[in-house]
């Protein structure tokens, strides 16, 4: 299970490759709206995948965030590191195994 943070900025670029370029750069507000979530807080989660070098901003009238062609071949696990860090990726992921049902021997071999 990844985080809501994670899921937003998951949500986040799914929307900026499909709306944004070089060109076309998509404001927080829009972004915000688009996926309704709070925008301070996406704003955060944002410049946090910016920082990252996971995706670019301009600042200014014309400004906001897109995408390109690294960011498209970017593994999501990098996005989610970048928001919760590996190791709450790991302890997810073992936790969910965990929790796996173990399986249950074939009749023939019960006696």
């Amino acid at each position: 299970m990844i985080s809501k943070t994670s899921g937003y900025a998951i949500r986040g670029l799914v929307y900026l490759a499909l709306k944004s370029s070089d060109v076309s750069k998509v404001g927080i507000h829009e972004l915000a709206d688009e996926l309704n979530v709070p925008q301070p807080f996406l704003g955060k989660i944002m410049q946090g995948l910016v920082r990252r070098d996971i995706i670019s901003s301009t600042k200014g009238p014309n400004g906001g965030f897109f995408i390109n062609e690294r960011t498209l071949a970017t593994p999501i696990i990098e996005v989610v590191d970048a928001i919760d860090g590996w190791a709450s990726f790991v302890a997810a992921f073992w936790i969910t195994r965990m929790q796996q049902p173990k399986a249950v021997p074939a009749a023939s071999s019960c006696r």
